[in-house]
């Protein structure tokens, strides 16, 4: 097989890169035309003429990937969590709760607890630096994996949403995009208010009520069929999809817990 020469810049047939083309590729990347702020805007007022443009027309090429749309606006998520130490905050708020009422349910032992021995002492001190750590591995983990933990809610979704709106002929890799933009912009919409749920808990629930209008709204623009109809369908499809993540991340925790802090 005849081995191939490397291209050359005096042979090259498309432009070559220049400032001037870095600047425009950077202008392309914020337009309000294509690329990831017009597909932004547009998911953020027209959901389901957005996701069917993608799935089903030309405009495709104005839209960006839904995958790294997502993984974009992602990214942004877990920078703000990070620099405000919004998820710190929440956890160790969390922490606090459960050792205030963990010291109410046990203060008629505190007697018991100064005879232990010195060895029980000592385990339970054990235990406690194992949760201690535990927590801090866990939100390392909700971090630096917060993007995968994210995608993996999608195809629970999907299946949902495959399963509900069989009507409109969507295939199951189709739906895939479909939840995968309303992850997307379930990001955008944690970015104004993530750097204040560790000061203001009840901020979380402004986001929460917000992601699960905008995923009702998207599924009831984005399918086909009577209102009434798509309303109680898109409302199994996003309890169902919760209640199924719900479980199986809990369970995963719940596993790598055990045998973490397992003596």
């Amino acid at each position: 097989m005849p081995e191939q020469e490397n291209p050359q810049p005096e042979n090259s047939s498309v432009d070559r890169i220049s400032w001037s083309h870095l600047l425009n590729q950077l202008l392309a990347f914020f337009s309000l035309e294509s690329g990831l702020l017009y597909t932004a805007r547009e998911l953020l007022f027209r959901p389901g003429r957005t996701m069917r443009a993608y799935l089903f027309s030309e405009e495709r090429k104005k839209l960006s990937n839904p995958v790294g749309f997502t993984l974009i606006t992602a990214a942004v998520t877990v920078f703000i969590m990070t620099q405000t130490g919004s998820l710190s905050r929440m956890m160790e708020r969390g922490m606090e709760t459960g050792a205030t009422l963990e010291e109410r349910l046990n203060s008629d032992r505190e007697e018991g607890l100064e005879a232990l021995s010195e060895e029980k002492l000592k385990q339970k001190a054990e235990i406690e630096a194992r949760a201690e750590s535990a927590k801090f591995m866990v939100e390392q983990i909700m971090t630096r994996y917060y993007n995968i933990m994210m995608l993996l809610s999608i195809p629970f979704l999907s299946l949902g949403s495959f399963l509900m709106f069989r009507r409109d002929k969507l295939l199951y890799t189709e739906h895939l995009v479909v939840n995968t933009y309303i992850s997307g912009v379930h990001n955008m919409l944690f970015m104004p208010i993530g750097g204040l749920m560790g000061i203001l808990p009840q901020v979380s629930l402004v986001y929460v009520l917000f992601s699960y209008v905008y995923q009702f709204w998207a599924y009831m623009d984005c399918f086909s069929g009577k209102r009434w109809n798509k309303a109680w369908r898109a409302t199994i499809v996003i309890v169902l999809g919760v209640l199924l993540y719900g479980v199986v991340s809990g369970v995963s925790v719940a596993v790598f817990m055990y045998f973490y802090l397992k003596p």
